[in-house]
């Protein structure tokens, strides 16, 4: 074999291998994306079950303020807050991991315009190839 050849061998074999690569870290970050978008599904649906728990407590406290003492009425004011705080940090969880799924879709359109670019790549080298033959 001429030794142009065995260079354009061995590039399209280097090629090759950095395609199962980047094919590799492709699904890893689907998978992860997956993840992140269950996750934040069950946080969403978490706050939105903990938004109605608060409606439902102040219709109740509305519609019935003269059976409550002022001890209960800041028993459910606490409770309210402290679910109030709970939603908060879950909120903030969900923000960071909106923010996680962008920066991993972010690097997974990376990841495809270096796949189609080395698929390109090989596409020509084969080409090459070919002509040559």
């Amino acid at each position: 074999m001429k030794p142009e050849k065995i260079k354009q061998q061995s590039q399209l074999n280097e090629f090759n291998l950095q395609l199962r690569d980047l094919k590799n870290n492709i699904a890893q970050i689907k998978e992860t994306v997956i993840g992140l978008e269950t996750n934040l599904r069950t946080r969403n649906k978490d706050v939105n079950l903990t938004n109605k728990d608060i409606e439902n407590a102040q219709k109740v406290q509305y519609e019935y303020p003269h059976d409550m003492s002022i001890h209960e009425i800041k028993a459910a004011l606490y409770a309210e807050t402290q679910e109030l705080m709970k939603e908060r940090e879950l909120l903030r969880d969900s923000t960071k991991v909106a923010e996680e799924f962008q920066k991993k879709r972010k690097l997974l359109n990376e990841r495809q315009q270096q796949l189609e670019q080395l698929s390109t790549e090989i596409q020509s080298i084969k080409n090459q190839k070919d002509d040559e033959l």
